[in-house]
């Protein structure tokens, strides 16, 4: 009898907006986004899927996925949903904090417009404060 595992997936939202002043991101900080879950505790191995909220205006598109992942946890980024949604799977046989950003493009905006959204994501296998 063979033990099929349950994949385990990990959704990450992200909100977006176009502000005029006072955004987090952005050549003159005209963006404003926010993660939810802030950051990402991850302690099995998984998929972790970034999508835009369904708030998020129709002008965004996720156009790269970046990371500081020495250790090679993530596989390549698969984008799906028009470029609104991208998943990566997630080894995680590594302790680790890993810096991650997506890279966004407004597609609305006067010229190509291109700006980074960074989640963390912390990689810890085993139990909380495992071993």
């Amino acid at each position: 009898m063979t033990t099929v595992t349950p994949k385990i997936v990990y959704t990450i939202e992200l909100s977006l907006a176009y502000v005029k002043y006072g955004g987090n991101t952005g050549t003159h900080d005209q963006y404003f986004y926010c993660y939810n879950p802030k950051a990402s505790f991850i302690p099995l191995e998984s998929t972790l899927v970034y999508s835009l909220a369904e708030t998020t205006s129709d002008r965004f598109e996720i156009v790269e996925f970046l990371s500081s992942d020495g250790n090679h946890q993530f596989s390549p980024p698969i984008f799906s949903n028009n470029n609104r949604t991208l998943a990566v799977d997630n080894k995680n046989t590594n302790r680790q904090l890993i810096n991650v950003t997506l890279i966004i493009r407004d597609n609305k905006a006067d010229k190509d417009m291109y700006f980074n959204c960074d989640p963390q994501v912390l990689n810890s296998p085993g139990t909380l404060g495992g071993d």
